[in-house]
């Protein structure tokens, strides 16, 4: 009940010979329309309309009804004879009866030229395309005597196509609470990037952040909502990012427009692929999406930065109490930069993006730069140790 079997679902509908509706359900509506909703050519609607004919003329169902679902240039009328039978014709067939029969006839217009026709239970009954409005699936099952079947719901299916059967029963259990852990992805998302923040060099956050992100697209992906458009914005948007990370210094409009990328297809993922682009709610599903991270982001540095026992000067994420000396200037003794002191000099082995590894007289440590970047084989000196954390500047500006 409530239910409504569109374009390709009502495809489907009229290859069965029985059709069976429940209340306040809608069946029609086979235009063929891109993915903006733009009405394709005509060369691809009388492909769909001689589909529908033929259906229609095999099951019993009124042809020209069948094809007004598909062209909006058919009117059809219903035409009525002195003897009770009646027909559905099209504008063109009308014209085309003997004038005495034309004259005699009773003609009701049901479609309107310009109109798609999309109809009702109730109309899918008086025009002889169901026999039968059901109130119940249980009805449904009773009244054909189906009962003893094993009945697997239509998002069961595909929760089980998707991601296997496995895979599909946990989507069953959680299908309620699917926008509730996707926001919980997201969070762990900002988190991830937190992280990465925190302990730059390290990489943990960064592989954290593609594997919640991996999980969120896979999540929508088992929903129906990712398809080849949503994995191809993505993987823009992670390429622009990388590019910006490994090749152009700083944070500039490559690195802007791979997080918009990335967002978008977030966005998107939540819109099913066989239904028409809706950018109205791409952009609110792609703003929640950005809000929740940005919230998720600003939520994290907040609590890290005011938790008890926390370094606010240093806004620290990792407690590093028991890695540093008595020296705030040294460095935990089993790091391998232990022996290291403040205005101690090295050369960078790689680009500073501003992490990076640097040679000091044999030593090969891990490094942040104070600056976006500095390039590779170039003197730096260190100007802070905190427990395994140096931060270092160019020689130059030293």
């Amino acid at each position: 009940n409530g239910t409504s079997a569109y374009s390709g679902g009502t495809l489907v509908a009229f290859s069965c010979r029985n059709l069976v509706m429940g209340d306040n359900s809608r069946i029609g509506d086979v235009q063929p329309i891109d993915l903006f909703g733009n009405e394709l050519p005509e060369k691809i609607q009388t492909t769909v309309r001689a589909d529908m004919r033929r259906w229609a003329r095999e099951q019993g169902y009124p042809t020209a009804l069948a094809e007004a679902m598909v062209t909006k240039e058919l009117g059809v009328l219903r035409v009525r004879s002195g003897n009770r039978s009646e027909k559905f014709l099209t504008d063109q067939e009308l014209d085309d009866l003997p004038a005495a029969e034309r004259a005699a006839a009773s003609v009701e217009r049901i479609v309107e030229v310009g109109e798609i026709l999309t109809i009702d239970e109730k109309e899918a009954f008086d025009y002889g395309f169901i026999s039968y409005i059901c109130q119940t699936p249980e009805q449904l099952l009773n009244d054909f005597n189906l009962s003893r079947l094993n009945v697997t719901t239509a998002e069961e299916v595909l929760g089980q196509r998707r991601i296997g059967d496995a895979g599909g029963m946990a989507l069953d259990a959680f299908r309620g609470w699917g926008r509730f852990i996707k926001f919980l992805l997201i969070l762990a998302l900002a988190l991830s990037l937190v992280i990465e923040l925190k302990l730059p060099g390290v990489g943990l956050g960064a592989g954290l952040a593609l594997l919640f992100l991996s999980l969120f697209m896979a999540a929508n992906y088992a929903d129906g909502g990712v398809g080849w458009i949503e994995l191809t914005v993505l993987g823009l948007g992670l390429v622009f990012v990388s590019f910006e990370l490994f090749v152009i210094p700083g944070f500039g409009v490559s690195g802007i427009l791979g997080l918009a990328a990335v967002i978008t297809s977030m966005g998107l993922s939540f819109q099913p692929v066989d239904k028409p682009l809706n950018l109205k709610v791409l952009s609110e599903d792609s703003l929640i999406a950005a809000a929740a991270l940005l919230a998720g982001l600003i939520s994290i540095l907040v609590v890290t930065y005011f938790l008890p026992g926390s370094r606010k000067s240093s806004g620290s994420l990792v407690d590093n109490s028991d890695l540093t000396s008595d020296d705030p200037f040294e460095s935990a003794p089993d790091f391998p930069g232990a022996h290291l002191q403040v205005g101690q000099s090295g050369q960078t082995l790689e680009a500073l993006r501003p992490a990076g590894k640097v040679d000091f007289n044999g030593a090969i440590v891990d490094v942040v730069s104070v600056g976006d970047f500095i390039e590779k084989s170039i003197p730096v000196t260190i100007i802070e140790i905190e427990g395994n954390r140096i931060v270092v500047q160019s020689g130059e500006e030293a």
